[in-house]
């Protein structure tokens, strides 16, 4: 798992990620080039991945609603 930050200021991003405890890579692109090259429509977008390259899981956006949803895709994507 990684993330990519595209807040302009990394102070602002820094403190909400020690907030929530990251224990993953975080890069930071204030200039938003990946979303760019990769036509983002959303923040936060998040994307699963297998080891060939294949897109399993992909949402626009994120919804505390839909929370559960998130973690039962995941953890039935874990098992394969």
């Amino acid at each position: 798992m990684l993330a990519v930050n595209v807040d302009k200021e990394r102070a602002l991003a820094d403190k909400f990620l020690a907030s929530i405890n990251t224990e993953f890579p975080v890069f930071y692109d204030p200039k938003g080039r990946l979303a760019t090259i990769f036509d983002l429509k959303g923040m936060p977008s998040s994307f699963i991945v297998d080891y060939e390259g294949n897109l399993l899981m992909s949402h626009k956006g994120f919804f505390e609603d839909r929370e559960a949803t998130y973690e039962k895709e995941i953890k039935s994507l874990l098992t394969k």
